[in-house]
């Protein structure tokens, strides 16, 4: 199986490599083949020798062998949605000739004009590896322009592309719908996929396609690793231990198959005790607990037919939320996935994917670790305990058709069904009089039934000129089914709570000009209409801790609607990228909140607003080992309607990496600067402003045997305190962490 690059970010493109013939073979090439932004490895590549009948391909660790004659030979290197490249060789002649072994470094570039989406990708064979080391999902998912981090406790921070907040993007798993079950947003969907089973994490910033839902914010898709048929038995154990709160984590996986069944199966456990902020002070009630377990099967029924299926089991205990008035008890998930794969032996009809899924969430949390003190003195719900649960249950299904109308006209189909079901409520028990106690259904019963209807067409109009054009059709109709929980909300809000059935679209369109080899530019424009989410429509008493007010739900509030543009260019050499995007949204029907009584806000229409930013990245090859890497980003965002600064924008920062990577060691140095943001915003919750901070990061690991590899990192190495805009009740930011990780992988 070769490795799977998102569409979004590459063409199509099998690259083919040709070598003069010789008779007398007697050099040995090794050739690594690798992507030339991320150097990540390409297994499955193909090379073969100009009008020559030999064909290599080169494996796990992206090496291909070789045996050629000296004198000089040419290569044409092919690997799926990668360009076509040519390479010219002197065999036998050259520096890095040791021996009778030559090596040489190949870089392939995806292919520009499908740029339209920030692609990270996994080798499948090695367990996900991210870039050599297992972070955690969201260390992942951070080294995205454009993806900041809400955090509201040390676990399971909640991702944002470009500053947009819970609603305004889309979350999906494998293109699975996900809704929390906690009307604290204490579980995002991204807590549960572990960076050892993901393949790669798909984020759209400009909504250029929108088969998975319109969004105001983009979109991000966590892509599972799939079983791999025709791959040899592997199995990896993973250990590690970090100093900042005396946690770790450890993992075992087990993955293989012939040429009919394939089988991956991992599990995985993660633990932290309080941490320590940046002045050594210990962030009491910040601990936390998590096992995952995650099992995929791949079935080839035949040449045309094949059965996958996938299940993702999640617990979480007693996870402290500082930033927060609760701590999770428990939170318990389970994520379910059948798909059925269909190629067409047709010319224009060649294929439909047809999927089946199910998810349920079981979240309760309350404060009865919280100190009596605390509880007594709080300024919300002062002296009374408050445990809460939540349940979200999701059923869906969605079936892709491929259809392709000549050799440039590639057009998708799509059409999805999604009933999801929330329940959620909250006791009040007085601290002196247990038998003293309120009721509350924060959620009550809450039903909604989605279909949806999209159509994504890629047009590949010249060699160099490609237009892709996207458009989507939802509709939903949403209920309250606890008629005590519906009357409740209607005596607090005073409009019904009748169901709603709400109509939203979107359409985007997006060229790409290569203007030539390495030079690219993309625009890109879509309007978008966001329905409201659940708790926008139907919450009742929801604590921001942000803005220290309660929400209500406005069951008559209209949906957002959005114009988005993007520019960026792309420019890049053998040893050198660089990278830069300015993007833009007007939004109206913007959804904030208005204020009732001096505790009480209701969701509602608040106007207009503007959001815009700019990021530029770049990278340059020193040498064959070194590479240096630079990343700037900037927000600005404003509630036109209102004047003020919109809520969570992310600050600018600036991050500057230099990495080393030979055959046994890897390194690699960052310094991140936060620059100061002070105004806060005044009409919806916000953080607390934000100084500046420099923030220095190391790491190194070594290959001691093979399979086995060691690394060692340390995390904010000068024991820097910060905060940042995304983090909630200005919840600081850990102290200096040491890491020390080993890994085997058994062939």
């Amino acid at each position: 199986m070769q490795l799977k690059i998102s569409r979004n970010r590459a063409a199509v493109f099998l690259l083919l490599c040709l070598l003069a013939p010789c008779q007398i073979y007697g050099v040995e090439v090794h050739l690594a083949v690798r992507d030339s932004t991320s150097g990540l490895a390409l297994p499955g590549a193909t090379i073969r020798v100009f009008n020559s009948d030999s064909i290599y391909t080169s494996d796990a660790s992206g090496l291909c062998r070789l045996n050629l004659p000296p004198g000089r030979v040419r290569l044409e290197c092919a690997c799926d949605t990668y360009k076509t490249r040519l390479i010219d060789l002197n065999v036998g002649q050259l520096s890095e000739t040791t021996g009778n072994i030559q090596r040489h470094n190949i870089a392939l570039q995806l292919r520009s004009e499908f740029r339209t989406a920030e692609v990270l990708v996994f080798d499948s064979h090695s367990g996900g590896a991210a870039r050599g080391t297992n972070k955690n999902i969201e260390a992942v998912l951070e080294e995205n322009s454009g993806v900041h981090l809400l955090r509201r406790s040390n676990f399971a921070a909640e991702p944002t592309v470009n500053g947009m907040r819970t609603g305004r993007q889309g979350l999906t798993i494998d293109g699975m719908r996900m809704y929390g079950a906690c009307v604290d947003h204490m579980d995002p969907a991204a807590a549960y996929v572990e960076a050892h089973n993901l393949d790669e994490a798909e984020i759209s910033r400009d909504a250029p396609q929108l088969e998975n839902g319109t969004t105001v914010g983009g979109s991000i898709d966590l892509k599972m690793l799939k079983a791999a048929l025709d791959r040899p038995w592997r199995a990896k154990a993973d250990v590690a231990y970090n100093s900042n709160g005396s946690g770790g984590d450890a993992l075992l996986s087990l993955a293989g198959g012939d040429s009919t069944a394939a089988l991956h199966l991992s599990a995985s456990m993660r633990s932290s005790g309080d941490f320590r902020a940046g002045d050594n002070s210990v962030v009491e009630g910040s601990a936390y607990h998590k096992f995952n377990s995650y099992l995929a099967t791949t079935l080839k029924l035949n040449t045309r037919n094949v059965l996958r299926s996938s299940l993702v089991l999640d617990m979480a205990r007693d996870v402290g939320y500082p930033a927060l008035i609760m701590d999770a008890r428990r939170a318990d998930a389970w994520i379910f996935s059948l798909k059925h794969e269909w190629t067409s032996p047709g010319d224009v009809f060649y294929g439909v994917e047809s999927q089946v899924y199910a998810n349920r969430i079981d979240h309760s949390m309350d404060d009865y670790d919280r100190s009596e003190a605390e509880i007594r003195e709080r300024g919300a719900m002062p002296n009374m305990n408050m445990p809460m649960r939540g349940i979200s249950t999701t059923l869906g299904f969605n079936m892709l058709g491929r259809l392709q109308i000549g050799p440039t006209l590639l057009p998708r189909i799509k059409l999805d069904y999604i009933r999801h079901f929330l329940d959620a409520d909250m006791r009040m028990i007085n601290l002196d009089d247990a038998n003293d106690q309120a009721y509350v259904k924060t959620i009550g019963d809450y039903q909604s039934d989605n279909f949806g209807l999209s159509m994504t067409i890629p047009w590949a109009i010249s060699d160099r000129i490609l237009l892709q054009l996207a458009s989507r059709l939802e509709t939903s109709v949403s209920r309250l089914n606890d008629d005590a929980g519906r009357r409740s909300l209607e005596a607090s809000t005073g409009v019904s709570a009748a169901a709603r059935n709400i109509i939203t679209g979107g359409a985007s369109a997006g060229v790409t000009w290569e203007v030539q080899d390495r030079i690219a530019l993309h625009a890109g424009a879509a309007y978008v209409e966001r329905a409201p989410t659940e708790l926008e429509l139907y919450g009742n008493l929801l604590f921001e801790v942000s803005d220290g007010y309660f929400y209500l739900g406005n069951p008559s509030i209209d949906p957002e609607r959005a114009l988005q543009f993007n520019v960026r260019t792309d420019l890049e050499t053998e040893g050198f990228s660089i990278s830069a995007n300015v993007f833009s949204y007007v939004i109206s029907n913007l959804v904030g909140s208005e204020k009732l009584t001096p505790e009480l806000r209701r969701y509602a229409n608040i106007g207009n607003a503007l959001r815009a930013g700019f990021d530029l990245e770049s990278r340059f090859k020193l040498n064959r080992t070194l590479a240096l890497s630079g990343r700037f980003q900037a927000f600005y965002g404003r509630n036109t309607s209102l004047d003020e600064v919109l809520g969570f924008l992310p600050q600018s920062e600036a991050r500057t990496a230099l990495t080393f990577r030979d055959e046994v060691w890897t390194g690699r140095l960052e310094l991140r600067h936060l620059f100061a943001r002070h105004e806060t915003a005044n009409s919806w919750p916000d953080s607390m402003p934000a100084d500046a901070a420099t923030v220095v990061d190391l790491s190194a690991g070594r290959l001691v045997t093979d399979g086995l590899r060691v690394n060692l990192g340390i995390k904010n190495a000068f024991d820097v305190y910060y905060t940042d805009r995304m983090s909630v009740g200005a919840l600081a930011y850990p102290g200096r962490s040491w890491t020390v990780r080993c890994s085997y992988n058994l062939k």
